[in-house]
């Protein structure tokens, strides 16, 4: 029997995957726009309103560093802790002078209308938004149209494990649109026999980056098989 051994990790790539998550953390929640009230950070020490935001977030930001896996969505239930956060940051900011000029005011609706501005250049959020409505569309055009079908999910090599297209309701027998990935080598002969009354179709998310097409699955792939 083989006994697979992790390699312990350095000093240096510790602290490098402690840095790379931090990072993939503030650009997931902050970056650009929203990191401007983190100047505000010695005040918030000083905020007794805010002590226990801190110290939650700083008790979770350790356990983050302690899991193997890491992905800033892992984060999520700190979501509203931190926009509080923010928030507190830029009321601080308000109140804040550049010599003899305020510019708090200004600063405080940069940040607002930035934070709209920036929403569709944001990947994170903008690809994971754009691929819902992808599938979306093909759900509402499927819904539309008589009978039952079979949506069979070819993907690129190339694809993103993070986009997912398949997942179904519970009942997956009586569900009008059942969802289904094609897996290279697999023959779906036995998929297609048992919803033989469905209507099958083929998308390939990959092939393009608006909604793709849905096209009736060919015929000549099933005499194949």
């Amino acid at each position: 029997m083989w006994q697979v051994v992790a390699k312990p990790k350095g000093i240096e790539e510790i602290r490098y995957d402690w840095l790379n998550r931090a990072r993939s953390s503030i650009e997931f929640f902050l970056w650009p726009e929203l990191c401007l009230p983190l100047l505000m950070l010695p005040w918030f020490f000083r905020d007794r309103r805010v002590r226990l935001l801190i110290w939650q977030c700083a008790i979770c930001i350790a356990g983050f560093f302690l899991v193997v896996l890491f992905h800033p969505h892992y984060a999520a239930p700190l979501t509203a802790t931190i926009f509080a956060l923010i928030t507190q940051g830029i009321r601080h900011l308000r109140q804040w002078r550049l010599g003899a000029r305020a510019v708090e005011i200004e600063l405080a609706r940069a940040i607002v209308v930035f934070a709209v501005i920036f929403v569709p250049f944001h990947r994170s959020y903008s690809m994971s938004f754009l691929n819902m409505d992808r599938r979306s569309r093909i759900i509402n055009e499927l819904d539309a149209s008589p009978g039952q079908h079979l949506v069979i999910v070819r993907y690129s090599p190339q694809h993103n494990a993070h986009e997912e297209w398949v997942y179904n309701r519970a009942d997956i027998d009586h569900a009008k649109i059942v969802w289904a990935r094609d897996i290279p080598g697999v023959s779906v002969a036995p998929l297609l026999s048992y919803f033989r009354n469905r209507k099958v179709w083929l998308v390939e998310p990959d092939e393009s980056a608006t909604t793709p097409s849905l096209l009736p699955y060919p015929a000549t792939e099933v005499a194949a098989e």
